[in-house]
């Protein structure tokens, strides 16, 4: 699948930024990013923050330049990226930005909420639904969630009518990112045996809803999810008795104290809550994510 292997190779620029190897890590656009036109947005976006990080201005520049020329344009949240700093100065930049705030009111304008929905043979084992990360879409993230239609589930992958760059999306205002959901599940008939999942910001809200019951759910299967443990504790006592969790997180992730303080005191109030760490691991996806899942999958139903 050609998201598939646009996910191994997000996965391996990240993990390169995350060790620091930036000048390897452009190396790795300029041998493969190109055969990933359907991503050119991410792409550019990526080189221009790794151009920022080892001192490049020009390199920077260049490919917000590019972008514009290509129709591309980014929320004001991603210029503010601190990869950026070193030409937040720039003349340009401020020009750029004007630009890109106007293709992002249009897109903003225009954006609606969508879905993927995978059936399974027979009668289904449950409802998973999932939600992409704080820079998500469909076409990133909804292959990774196929693989359970194929063990009996039905599968909804969620996007938000909410953008952040041509083809991203983000669940920053909860409000609508509820109604939303919302909206989806009554019109997938949805039943109370459904399992809350998702990446990152997705992930949170997943967690956020389960606990609260603001979407009913039997449980929680969470990747990477990003959330402070002040934003979720007032929750865990009201949550239902028999609400289960699973979380699979990297040990290099920056959420991952939050993720193991959360399951210790949902053990605490008697809820049943895994943690499954991936060694070195950051901010992403695990390699051979289908395994955690089915894993997760069983852990909810067990």
């Amino acid at each position: 699948m050609h998201e598939a292997e646009f996910q191994r190779f997000r996965s391996q620029l990240f993990a390169l930024y995350d060790q620091k190897a930036y000048a390897e890590a452009l190396a790795l656009i300029d041998e493969k990013g190109g055969a990933f036109s359907d991503f050119e947005s991410d792409i550019l976006f990526w080189r221009a923050c790794l151009a920022g990080r080892l001192g490049d201005r020009d390199g920077a520049l260049a490919a917000l330049r590019k972008a514009a020329e290509r129709g591309y344009w980014y929320h004001e949240r991603m210029l503010r990226d601190p990869d950026l700093d070193g030409i937040r100065d720039s003349e340009e930049l401020a020009e750029l930005q004007n630009v890109f705030l106007e293709r992002y009111q249009r897109a903003q304008a225009e954006a609606r909420p969508d879905r993927r929905v995978w059936e399974p043979r027979g009668a289904a084992r449950g409802l998973l639904v999932a939600l992409h990360g704080g820079s998500g879409s469909l076409a990133s993230e909804g292959e990774l969630w196929r693989p359970a239609a194929e063990w009996g589930w039905r599968v909804a992958v969620l996007q938000s009518s909410q953008v952040l760059a041509p083809g991203r999306f983000h669940w920053s205002d909860r409000g609508k990112a509820l109604e939303e959901v919302r909206a989806h599940l009554a019109a997938l008939g949805a039943e109370r045996s459904a399992v809350l999942a998702g990446f990152s910001q997705g992930a949170a809200l997943a967690i956020r809803w389960a606990l609260s019951q603001e979407v009913p759910a039997q449980g929680f299967l969470a990747v990477a999810p990003s959330f402070r443990m002040e934003q979720v504790a007032p929750l865990v006592d009201g949550a239902p008795r028999g609400l289960k969790g699973y979380i699979v997180i990297g040990t290099g992730d920056w959420c991952y104290a939050s993720a193991k303080e959360l399951a210790a005191a949902l053990a605490k109030a008697g809820l049943a809550c895994f943690v499954e760490a991936r060694d070195g691991l950051g901010h992403d996806y695990p390699p051979a994510f289908e395994e955690s899942l089915r894993r997760g999958l069983e852990f909810l139903q067990a």
